[in-house]
Formats: C-alpha cells, structure tokens, sequence
C-alpha cells in the first residue's frame, strides 16, 4: 500500500545520520574487502615467484645432473717405460677438474670442468650432423650483470647470483693440447652463459661409495679434486687419470622475492655472503650436514625463502680402479 504524507505525518526516508553511518560502515566493509583481496594476490605473487624460480632452478639442476652423468675421461692402460717397463699405469688426455669458483665475484662452493658429448659446434655447416660431438663443459655460480646481454640492455639489468654454464664448440677443443686448466680458464668468459638466476651456492663432492668410504673424505678433503695430479706418472695416485664414481651435486636457490629485496650493490650482498661465510671447508659427512644445516637456519633467520636441490649422480663413464 502507497503512504500518502499529509498535516501532522512525516514522508518516509532516512535522516542524514542514518545515512552517514551506513556509508561509514560501507567504506569500512569495502576497506576490509580491499585488503582481504591485496593480500590475497601478495600472496599469490609470492608463491607465483616462488613456483618460476624454482622451476628455472629445477631445469638448471637437471641439465647440471645430466650433463656430468655423461662426463668422460677415455682412460687408457700402459706401461710406464715401454723399453723398461716396471708398473702398469693410467693415462688420459682428458681432464676432470672441481675447483674453487674462476673470479672474485661467486657464491660459496665450487667450480666443476670436464669434457662430455654434449653435441655442441658453433660451425652446423661442417659438423651439425655429427653425433656425440665432445666438448668442455662446466659449472659456477658468479655474482654480477649477464655478460651475454647486449649492452642497450645491460644497463636496465641488476645484479644478482646466477649459476653459469661453460660449453666449449667441439672444433675448438682445446684439452687436448694445453697443459694444467688453460684450457677452461683462457676461454671461460668466451663460452660461458646464464642458465639461471639466483642460485647462490653450488657444490661438487666427488665420492666413493658409502660402503667404500663412509666418512666421505677419502677422494677429497677441501671438495677439490684435479685428474691430472700428481703430474708424475708413477706412483700414481688413486685419484691420478679417474673420475670419482659418484659426484654429489647440492644447489641452493633464492626465491625471486627474496632477491628483488636485497640491495643493489656491485659487490655480493652482505646478507648471503655472511650466510655462506666460513661453511663447507673441510668435505666429510658430519661437516657437510651441519654446515647445510647453519645456512639453511641463517637463511630463514634472514628471511630469505629458499630451497634445495641435491642428488648424487653416478658417472657413467667412470672406470674406477681402487690401484
């Protein structure tokens, strides 16, 4: 029924009172919504940045994995005096090398260099056809702008960690001629690319077994290990023109958040470098798990998100001699 305002009776509405309490309490619902939802997309960028790093990191671990699974060294047996022989050696042309990181801008770990049939050649025309092409290869992680990058787009680029990939053209192998690791050193900015951002460390255990060294310090006490020492060829070392059986390959990588917080600096940031300080130095069982362990809790107490990725990976072309 329509109300029919006359003498005496009020027409129906809202007082200004009633009305601003009910904008109040509008702006104060929208206000919550509003925040409800910003919150939600924080959240969902976040794990958004967290899922690409971390499957830009799960692609540059796997082709770490698979190119060292395939490493060789083509070891060949000999006498050491062929007119007056006395022992049986181990002879290779090849070199196995995991080093310090080359530079002075790097994350905590190592380095590693070897030859594999990765198939690469800058020349298709003459090889691209050829199956199982050798090459040098190798891994690090450095700190610094993308020295691939054109310079028109080098100046829009930050520095961050990233983890490199050293892959030398079949045509230009160089092992072969070279004495001592000339033959990565000399053509390492050359050859090297990005293969991902914001790994901060690296590592490269050679190892034997666990039933044949339980400890894990047998091959290396330092995560060092060099093919071609020592240079005399008898006595040979155990380590001297073998590849160790096993490598154990441990990555860490930063969520993209987490590195879009840390200062900009030429040098390496202090929080990662104080993180990574005074850890992994001496390569047994009981030191690696608590060193992982204290970076890993210096992390989080900086609140850096992170994860990490290890695998052992057999060497499919190691033939391991115990002599």
């Amino acid at each position: 029924m329509r109300s029919v305002s006359g003498p005496g009776r009020k027409a129906p509405g809202f007082t200004i009172l009633e009305m601003l309490v009910a904008m109040v309490i509008f702006l104060l619902l929208m206000g919550i919504l509003l925040s409800v939802v910003n919150q939600s997309g924080n959240v969902w960028q976040k794990a958004r940045d967290r899922v690409d790093s971390h499957q830009s990191a799960r692609f540059a671990f796997d082709l770490v994995t698979r190119t060292l699974s395939q490493s060789t060294l083509n070891v060949q047996g000999s006498y050491d005096n062929p007119s007056k022989p006395t022992t049986f050696i181990r002879r290779s042309d090849l070199h196995f090398v995991i080093d310090p990181p080359p530079g002075e801008k790097f994350g905590q770990g190592n380095a590693i260099f070897f030859q594999a049939p990765a198939g690469r050649t800058a020349d298709f025309a003459r090889y691209g056809g050829v199956a199982g092409l050798l090459n040098a290869a190798g891994y690090y992680v450095t700190y610094g702008k993308n020295p691939k990058l054109p310079a028109f787009l080098r100046k829009f680029d930050h520095e961050k960690f990233r983890l490199m990939q050293f892959l030398e053209p079949a045509e230009s192998l160089k092992v072969y001629t070279t004495t001592g690791k000339t033959w990565f050193t000399d053509t390492l900015s050359q050859n090297s690319h990005v293969i991902a951002d914001n790994i901060i460390f690296m590592l490269f255990w050679p190892r034997l077994s666990a039933e044949e060294d339980a400890s894990g310090d047998v091959l290396s006490k330092d995560y060092t290990y060099d093919s071609r020492l020592p240079a005399a060829p008898a006595p040979q070392e155990l380590t001297t023109h073998q590849q160790p059986p096993l490598v154990r390959v441990t990555m860490i990588a930063i969520d993209e958040t987490a590195s879009r917080r840390l200062p900009a600096s030429a040098a390496p940031p202090v929080v990662i470098t104080n993180a990574l300080a005074g850890l992994f130095t001496k390569s047994t069982e009981a030191d690696f798990t608590a060193d992982l362990a204290t970076l890993e809790a210096r992390l989080t107490a900086a609140r850096i998100g992170y994860r990490v990725f290890d695998k052992l990976i057999p060497l499919r072309e190691s033939k391991w001699n115990k002599r």
